[in-house]
């Protein structure tokens, strides 16, 4: 039997670190190559109806978001209002959730100005200033385009118990591969017995 010369260390137990390559703005992978008809025919269907004289008109910003909603099983979507500029702010934004009912979160956002890659939504929720859960979901790559994405997460349950019922905060980020951080913000809910 051969002996393997080549280090395996995902064996070891060690997974090297990945490391994006560096970010070419979207108007300078537009320039590249720009007498291939072939290849800026190809270029137009991947970004559609993108123009690029609307650069800018929604700041510079890639990634906007205009709603984040909690959508309840039998109960009216609930709307969390969003800091402006995305500022990092507390907001008073409160609401009950019953134990063991059924949601989904529902993020709407516009992309401008850049293709956005590895889009991540990150919530850590806290009771009584402990850090009780952290979700991150990775939502996808994005290119800029006139329509709003609309971006539903899969069905989660609250979970039940004397335990689990109270009051609690938690802090939400939206960022890039890149680092760039689009959107937090803070809010604060209950969980109870009953509705």
């Amino acid at each position: 039997m051969a002996e393997n010369s080549g280090a395996d260390s995902s064996s070891a137990g060690h997974i090297p670190e990945y490391i994006p390559s560096k970010h070419v703005p979207l108007t300078d992978q537009l320039e590249k190559d720009k007498d291939d008809e072939s290849l800026r025919r190809w270029k137009e269907s991947l970004l559609g109806e993108l123009s690029l004289d609307d650069k800018g008109k929604r700041g510079d910003s890639a990634v906007e978001f205009s709603a984040v909603r909690l959508v309840v099983e039998e109960r009216d979507a609930i709307a969390l209002p969003l800091p402006k500029d995305g500022e990092a702010v507390a907001l008073p934004a409160s609401f009950e959730l019953k134990e063991r009912c059924r949601y989904r979160l529902q993020f709407e956002f516009a992309v401008a100005n850049d293709v956005v890659l590895g889009l991540t939504y990150v919530n850590t929720v806290f009771k009584d200033g402990v850090q009780v859960d952290t979700s991150k979901v990775m939502l996808g790559a994005y290119a800029p385009q006139a329509k709003p994405y609309v971006y539903v997460t899969e069905e989660e349950t609250t979970p039940d118990g004397e335990d689990v019922r109270g009051k609690y905060t938690a802090e939400t980020k939206f960022a890039d591969d890149d680092g760039k951080v689009y959107l937090t913000f803070s809010y604060s809910f209950e969980i109870k017995e009953e509705w």
